[in-house]
């Protein structure tokens, strides 16, 4: 998953010019929290409904 995450952050901000990429996920998907931090997100806000 790291590497298609990997593509996916090159292509977006070398590719399409982006310069901001988000990206959202379940507070309590731990793995995936931590793989989003690896790559150099950050936790910005949580919305609870």
């Amino acid at each position: 998953m790291s590497e298609i995450l990997k593509c996916l952050i090159s292509y977006g901000f070398d590719t399409m010019g982006l310069y901001r990429i988000e990206a959202f996920t379940n507070v309590d998907a731990i793995q995936s929290i931590s793989l989003l931090k690896k790559f150099g997100f950050n936790e910005e806000a949580l919305e609870f409904t």
